[in-house]
């Protein structure tokens, strides 16, 4: 478990989050968030199968990496996309209620659903019994995250049907948008100024201009 875990962390910090840092910036963020959604939905059904009904409790190192350098692929394109995606459609003065809000549903909801975990194991293994040597049927907690994986699922749905339909306002892009106009007109009169100076010339030039007359070195 330790050297499958060394594995992860280090496939993660060097390939997953560069990649999926450089796709967030030029993909569409909601559905790469979707997808990032939805595959560990399916490999966690896949897996939960294959543990019980296939290898029977029996699986390898190779296994057991290959499933978590899978499942963490797409779980670092969830968690890359996240911050951008929100604040793509959160307007900078509701930055600060956005965080405060965010870290206590976050702390309530991850306490809540790691009870609710334990609960469900107990529950699972007192239904379907446990093959394993082990007191509690763990494999049962795939099933778990598949539950929850599906509803995440349904509320990215939902939300991006709200944005399709127009009643989710990208607050956060309408504001950088403004601020690239604002930028560009300011730079615009600095630029027409450069502009009649080039094609007018110095007064000098000018007065030569005006009366007709050629400037020569030898005059």
């Amino acid at each position: 478990v330790g050297q499958a875990g060394a594995v992860l962390v280090a496939v993660n910090v060097l390939v997953f989050f560069p990649l999926a840092g450089y796709l967030a910036d030029r993909v569409a963020r909601l559905w790469m968030f979707r997808i990032g959604v939805v595959m560990p939905v399916v490999m966690n059904l896949g897996f939960w199968y294959y543990l019980r009904y296939v290898a029977h409790y029996q699986i390898t190192l190779p296994q057991l990496v290959g499933f978590g350098l899978a499942s963490s692929f797409f779980l670092t394109w969830v968690w890359t996309v996240w911050g951008p995606l929100v604040y793509d459609y959160m307007p900078s003065n509701k930055f600060g209620t956005y965080s405060a809000g965010f870290g206590f549903v976050a702390g309530v909801t991850g306490f809540t659903l790691t009870n609710l975990c334990g609960l469900w194991v107990r529950m699972y293994t007192a239904w379907f019994g446990n093959p394993g040597p082990a007191k509690y049927d763990y494999s049962s907690m795939f099933l778990w995250a598949f539950g929850l994986g599906m509803v995440a699922l349904g509320v990215t749905i939902y939300f991006g049907r709200q944005v399709n339909r127009g009643r989710m306002i990208a607050y956060g892009q309408i504001e950088l948008q403004k601020e690239r106009e604002s930028e560009q007109r300011a730079r615009e009169p600095t630029r027409q100024a450069g502009c009649s100076r080039q094609a007018t010339g110095s007064p000098r030039q000018r007065w030569f201009a005006g009366a007709g007359l050629a400037r020569h070195p030898q005059t």
